[in-house]
């Protein structure tokens, strides 16, 4: 999942043809100063939206990409795959690390007994989320005055992008970032149930390859153990989950 990027269904190409900057200024130091800080301040006033189409607009991007053109001295534009700037089998364990370990994750669904079954829901519809993520580009937008944070956009698949934009959702809300509107469990079981359809969906767009693991036990096994630990409030390794949700896809793609 893209954590500090802002998720868009435009790519870097599409917005860049799609403008003419050819009649607009440059700006001084300062002016640039001032607009890329309020253009950094409406990228994060999106992360708070629970609608997709508002989280995934294409203004800001837009707006990012042409102070960069109109500004080529003080900004540049970069391009390149999810998956040459993430380890991916490092990033995906992160977000089993994350809600299995962390105290402030997912408390809703660790007390007073922990409630398995969300969990490794939860930590499924990251996986798959992942599956396809690892095939999106990231453009980074990098100011080269001092004391300006660089801005991060990846690119979601237009057909995958309700179910991608929700998984995130459901993921800010078990971070305790938002508040959700409908009870957590409904919103999970839903896009669980449609999981087979989006997986179909990036298999047809030929973007969908697991993050493979090296597990050799299955699922229900595996899931024995996990449940353990957690009964014990022990730690949960990572890989452990990684190779539930492994052996979970494979197993369903039989």
């Amino acid at each position: 999942m893209p954590g500090s990027a802002t998720a868009t269904t435009d790519g870097a190409s599409d917005v860049i043809d799609s403008l003419d900057v050819t009649s607009l200024p440059s700006s001084s130091d300062s002016e640039l100063r001032n607009k890329w800080r309020r253009l950094v301040l409406n990228v994060r006033g999106t992360s708070f939206e629970t609608d997709i189409e508002k989280r995934h607009s294409r203004k800001n991007f837009e707006k990012a990409i042409e102070l960069a053109l109109t500004n080529p001295d003080s900004m540049s534009i970069s391009t390149e795959p999810v998956s040459r700037r993430h380890d991916m089998t490092t990033h995906v364990r992160s977000h089993f690390d994350n809600l299995l370990n962390s105290t402030e994750w997912g408390a809703e669904f660790k007390h007073p007994r922990p409630n398995v079954e969300y969990l490794l829901k939860a930590c499924e519809l990251a996986y798959l989320y992942d599956s396809v993520y690892r095939f999106s580009r990231e453009t980074i937008i990098r100011p080269e005055l001092d004391g300006l944070e660089d801005s991060r956009f990846v690119e979601l698949p237009s057909s995958l992008n309700r179910w991608m934009g929700e998984v995130d959702l459901v993921w800010l809300i078990l971070a305790d970032t938002l508040a959700p509107e409908d009870p957590l469990e409904e919103f999970i079981d839903r896009l669980y149930e449609e999981r087979d359809e989006f997986i179909t969906e990036a298999k047809i767009r030929e973007i969908f390859l697991p993050i493979r693991s090296d597990a050799v036990d299955d699922p229900v096994e595996i899931k024995e153990k996990i449940e353990s630990r957690l009964s014990r409030n022990a730690h949960v390794s990572p890989k452990l989950v990684h190779d539930y949700c492994f052996t979970r896809v494979v197993a369903d793609s039989e």
